[in-house]
């Protein structure tokens, strides 16, 4: 019963980065700690793994949509 509450935590969680991640203002690192992550790097690779895409690329395909 456990692991489906720890799944919808996580996408709840890669929900949000992604909205974090379109305010140019906040760093990965504060996104990572807001997310209750401890560091930035698994942070970092979790995002990747879910969307297949790093979170850098998000924030560069975003800003390009934008213009």
């Amino acid at each position: 019963m456990a692991r489906p509450l720890i799944k919808k935590k996580f996408e709840a969680r890669m929900s949000a980065a992604k909205v974090m991640l379109m305010d140019e203002r906040l760093s990965v690192d504060d996104i990572a700690l807001k997310l209750g992550y401890v560091g930035n790097s698994k942070f970092l690779s979790s995002f990747k793994n879910y969307y297949g895409i790093t979170a850098r690329q998000f924030r560069k395909d975003r800003k390009l949509i934008d213009e």
